[in-house]
């Protein structure tokens, strides 16, 4: 049986929209990998409250930015032609990719707006490490691991069934 990353990470709370596919084989056909009711994750649940620096230059998201007229709520910017601003109380990530950074945040404060990118501890949160969990390597070497990683969540879950098909065969 096979499985869209895209209903995969929907299903198991992933804070990001990705697509990927996984394939179960089993000479049975046991392995029950139906998604029951979907847990949303939203961006700003892995976010860091810094808003980012104040923006006094023009910026490559800087359509996107202007739209923007919900005070202090974050918004995803992503360095994406035609890419649209999202509130990030509403929207998961765009899909975390190794390839590098262009996820930023954007938020329009008293101040005027601010904007910064994803820290790569932001992007570990979308796929699913906690905190404690550390990356070795510089900075660069942390992103490309975390872009190439598979969501713990949804390694978690393909586990947990493939386990409990295991358990019943026995």
């Amino acid at each position: 049986m096979t499985l869209t990353m895209t209903d995969l990470f929907s299903g198991v709370g992933a804070a990001q929209r990705r697509i990927r596919y996984f394939a179960v084989f089993t000479r049975n056909g046991n392995v029950d990998l139906t998604i029951c009711e979907p847990k949303r994750t939203h961006a700003l649940d892995i976010l860091d409250p810094n808003p980012g620096k104040l923006v006094t230059r023009t910026l490559y998201v800087a359509d996107q930015i202007e739209p923007i007229t919900a005070r202090d709520t974050p918004h995803l910017v992503t360095y994406r032609r035609n890419a649209k601003a999202r509130r990030a109380d509403t929207h998961p990530l765009a899909t975390i990719t190794a390839g590098g950074n262009h996820h930023g945040i954007a938020t329009l404060t008293d101040d005027g707006p601010r904007f910064r990118m994803l820290t790569n501890r932001e992007c570990a949160r979308g796929q699913g490490f906690p905190d404690t969990y550390e990356f070795v390597g510089n900075a660069k070497d942390v992103k490309k691991q975390i872009g190439n990683a598979i969501s713990v969540d949804a390694a978690r879950w393909i586990d947990g069934r493939v386990k409990t098909a295991l358990g019943a065969a026995a």
